[in-house]
Formats: structure tokens, sequence, C-alpha cells
């Protein structure tokens, strides 16, 4: 679209523009404010995702040790202890 608008307007002078650069883009201050609060969901959405992540993994270590202390009564005992020992 803009090349054609470019075209039109270069034509008749023979002139053919092949590369325009665009300085300083001044985006209107909604514009700004919505493409802001679209970022910020973004990042929110990402958070949320790693930390469902985490809790997730922490879940399923929880899970296998509950799993290892069923299977061995003495795994319970031995925590017990390893417990004791880091109070003192």
């Amino acid at each position: 679209m803009f090349q054609t608008t470019l075209d039109e307007a270069t034509d008749p002078w023979g002139v053919k523009v092949e590369r325009v650069e665009m300085k300083d883009v001044r985006l209107p201050l909604q514009l700004q404010r919505a493409m802001a609060a679209e970022a910020e969901a973004a990042r929110t959405a990402r958070a949320k995702v790693i930390a469902a992540e985490g809790e997730q993994k922490a879940s399923f270590a929880l899970r296998q040790a509950a799993n290892v202390i069923s299977e061995s009564p003495s795994a319970i005992q031995l925590r017990y202890l390893q417990t004791l020992n880091s109070i003192r």
C-alpha cells in the first residue's frame, strides 16, 4: 500500500523509491497505553505459567517423598532423626 502510493506520486517524475526509513514515530497516548497494558498482561501470564510449573514440580517431589516414606517405615524415622539433628 505504501509502495503503491509512493509509486503513483513519483512515477510521473521518473523516480523510483526503493526504500523508506521511518524515524521518530509518535503513537497516540491511548495506543501507547494499550500496547503497555498488552505487554504487562503477557508478562503476567508468563509469570503465572512459571509459578504453575514450579507448583507442579513441587507437588511431584512431595508425591515421590510420600511414596518412599510409605514403602519404608524406617524412612520416616530417619527423617525424624535428621530433623532433630538440624534443630540442635
